[in-house]
């Protein structure tokens, strides 16, 4: 807990700060946020000592490819928020929600191996109010490919993406390559929404087949 103390907010001595934290600490030090309001207050006092933020959006399931761009945020930044939302908004039914794979505990497993510190995963429930409609403009780029046949998706997808950048207000923002539609719609939202984030890309990892992660 101790590389916490030192970034506690100015007006708040460093014993309360830690007490703040921790029912989000675990043992190896990994913060889990699942309110907004909680991560809220962790980020402002870490931007308040002038830290730069990283955010890695995920839907969970993590595997050897996400862990790329997570270790490239660590690298540029002093503080790396990983999400792990499991997000309706991107399904075309609760059937294709419902068969993506759960599996936070090991999710949480993975991330305290590679030394990770953060994670927000915040619930259906906390997300509800922000998951409304919102339109986005994006000519044909939703209409073809993926978007031809799953007609949700890549809206879904930027509303959630436009909520965590709401949420998190990251300095950077990393995405891997694996697929390139919905980083170019990722790129496409901070263009339209004029998001100051700078958004990286990373090159797919191949798993022992060849099969892109």
């Amino acid at each position: 807990m101790q590389r916490y103390a030192k970034f506690a907010p100015r007006s708040t001595d460093v014993q309360t700060y830690l007490l703040y934290l921790m029912p989000y600490l675990n043992r190896s030090n990994l913060c889990v946020f699942k309110a907004i309001k909680h991560l809220h207050t962790f980020l402002e006092a870490e931007k308040q000592n002038l830290r730069t933020v990283g955010l890695v959006p995920t839907m969970g399931a993590l595997h050897k490819g996400h862990l790329k761009p997570i270790k490239a945020s660590k690298a540029e930044n002093d503080v790396t928020v990983c999400s792990t939302y499991k997000n309706p908004a991107q399904c075309n039914n609760l059937a294709e929600l419902e068969k993506y794979p759960r599996s936070f505990d090991t999710d949480v497993a993975l991330l305290r191996h590679a030394g990770f510190g953060v994670i927000f995963a915040p619930t259906n429930g906390e997300m509800h109010a922000l998951l409304r409609e919102t339109k986005f403009n994006f000519g044909a780029l939703d209409k073809t490919l993926k978007g031809k046949f799953h007609s949700v998706h890549f809206s879904g997808v930027a509303l959630a993406v436009s909520n965590f950048f709401n949420i998190v207000k990251p300095h950077r923002a990393f995405c891997g390559q694996k697929d390139y539609q919905q980083l170019k719609f990722v790129n496409r939202l901070v263009q339209e929404r004029m998001f100051h984030i700078d958004v990286k890309s990373l090159p797919q990892v191949p798993d022992q087949g060849g099969l892109a992660l």
